[in-house]
């Protein structure tokens, strides 16, 4: 099991709620067309670029969880499983780029309806945050696990992943 990784990411999202608590409450921060714009779209994005070889990423993150055991990955797929991570890193982060502009027009084409504006401006802001939690806690430390499996298993000439 790879409790490095699952020490630091429990550990990053519990500091995570913690500041999002102490200052308001939690609800706040849970906007549904926000999660679609970039969960869904950063996974099919990631279909639509890298096709079937995306779904690397589902079998990968329990490799990456587990850590330790065997894996029949060789150096060539941890590579690829590493520039997909990366990959959707990018297109995470272009996701919430584009959730922010989306609740930026929604927000300027309602400035004559002041009740409109909060809710445009969270999805703003909440699609940018989101695509950044994906980014930080999920692609880049998939993306680095796979990149030094990959020089592992090189050097090695054993294949764990």
């Amino acid at each position: 099991m790879n409790l490095s990784a699952i020490i630091g990411i429990i550990v990053s999202v519990g500091v995570i709620v913690m500041g999002v608590m102490l200052g308001s409450s939690l609800f706040i921060f849970v906007d549904v067309p926000a999660v679609l714009i970039v969960v869904i779209g950063t996974s099919f994005m990631l279909l639509a670029t890298h096709g079937k070889d995306s779904l690397v990423l589902c079998s990968g993150m329990g490799r990456w969880l587990a850590g330790g055991s065997q894996s029949p990955w060789g150096a060539e797929e941890c590579r690829k499983a590493s520039d997909i991570a990366k990959s959707g890193g990018s297109l995470a982060m272009t996701m919430g780029a584009l959730g922010c502009l989306i609740g930026l027009v929604s927000m300027l084409r309602s400035m004559d309806d002041p009740s409109t504006i909060g809710p445009a401006m969270a999805m703003a802001l909440l699609t940018t945050f989101y695509a950044a939690l994906l980014n930080l806690l999920f692609f880049v430390p998939m993306s680095r696990h796979f990149a030094e499996a990959a020089i592992e298993v090189e050097a090695d000439g054993v294949t764990t992943a």
